[in-house]
Parts: C-alpha cells; structure tokens; sequence
C-alpha cells in the first residue's frame, strides 16, 4: 500500500511540471512488485515447565519382628540322690554284775564291767562329807573300762543312767559328781586311751533301790551299742 500512494504522488508532480505540454507522455511506470510484509513471528513462549512434585517417600518401618519365644520344658528332674541307707542301731547288750559287757566304739573295741555298787547316806568330800537329799540314798557304782589297740575313746558320767522301780531313772547327781573326794571319780569328759584299762566311779541318788539296772549309753557323737548292767 505504501508503494502505491507513492507511486500516484510521482505522478502527479511529473504532470504539473510539464504544464500545457500538447502532447502527455505516458510515462511507463513499471510498479515495483508488492513486498508482502513478512509476518515477524511472535516467538512462541517456552512453557515453564511446572516442577513435578517429588514425592518423597515416607521411610517404611518395618515392624519389629517379634522373635518368637521358646518355650522350654524344663524336664522333671529324676532324683539321682540314692536314698540314704538306713543303718540298723546295734541291739543292746545285757550282762550282770562282775560280767564284761564288750561294745565297739568307732571301730575300737571296748569292754566295760560294773564291779560293785554301794548305798550310802554320805559320801566324803574335801570338807567333809555330802549327805543325800531328803528321801533318797547315794547309789555309788564302780565300773572297770578297758580299751583295745585303736582309737582313743571318749567318757563322761552324763552317759550314764540308772533304772530302778518306779518310773524314775536318775542321771549321776552333778553335785555329788563334781564335790566327792575320790580320786577315781568319772569326769563331765575324759579320754581313755587305746590299749588302756581305767577304773571309775559314777554317784546316783535314788529313792528306790529295788530291781536297780545300771546302763551306759554312746557318749557326744560317738555310737555304741548300750550296755545293761542288771543287779539280779
């Protein structure tokens, strides 16, 4: 378009310059070819690329696994513990007056022997003499004791009782034990050499004298059969 008003405005200055020319030339105007403008391209915008969301994944907790508890049986337990052997007591042993009753004391023999027994009223002491309690008379026993070759062997009066009519059964008395002046009285504890013969006496006070029987048992942990020593 812009082409062509210029055009027509050449034209007409060329014609009023050439005023009342008799003859018009025809000037031959050769038009330029129209130039389609070229469309300058809109420039197509680049997308903003819309950022992907990352997601972002939780961390999965594995749940604990459980380890399964073992249950044990626990085994009845069998007793391997063997009974324990009951060991039969040694059956007493009876003999009378002036007689060796023989007994085996831990592995050592020994043989015991009441000689002789006497009832008395008073028995002597460094300062005189003990009277028995009211109602009752001093049983005094002499016994004989002989050791074989092996162990020492361990003695005391409370080994010894006495039985009698009646339901008492009498120890020695202490009193009388620990004040009697004789030398050969039986002490609380003494030890009777192996291979050795000792003589003894053991005080009782009893208010019956009938029927009497003097018995030893097993002194402190020591075991022995008992002995009976019967005055009939």
């Amino acid at each position: 378009m812009r082409w062509t008003l210029l055009a027509v405005c050449l034209c007409l200055v060329l014609a009023g310059c050439s005023g009342g020319s008799p003859a018009t030339q025809t000037t031959s105007t050769t038009e330029a070819p129209t130039q389609t403008p070229t469309a300058t391209p809109t420039p197509t915008p680049t997308p903003t690329p819309t950022p992907t969301a990352t997601t972002t994944a939780a961390p999965t907790t594995d749940a604990p696994t459980q380890t399964p508890t073992a249950t044990t049986t626990q085994p009845t337990p069998t007793s391997t513990t063997a009974a324990p052997t009951t060991t039969a007591a040694p059956e007493d042993v009876y003999v009378g007056l002036e007689e060796y009753g023989e007994v085996t004391v831990d592995g050592t023999d020994l043989r015991v022997r009441v000689d002789a027994y006497q009832l008395r009223d008073e028995i002597p002491t460094e300062d005189g003499s003990l009277a028995a309690p009211e109602g009752e008379q001093w049983v005094v026993v002499e016994f004989t004791a002989v050791s074989n070759p092996g162990d020492s062997i361990r003695l005391g009066y409370s080994q010894w009782q006495m039985h009698a009519l009646g339901s008492q059964s009498p120890r020695p008395d202490d009193e009388a034990m620990r004040n009697a002046a004789w030398s050969d009285i039986l002490g609380e504890d003494e030890v009777l050499p192996p291979n050795t013969q000792e003589s003894y006496r053991i005080v009782f006070a009893a208010e019956y004298t009938a029927d009497m029987e003097f018995v030893m048992e097993s002194y402190g942990t020591q075991e022995h059969a008992t002995i009976h020593f019967e005055t009939e």
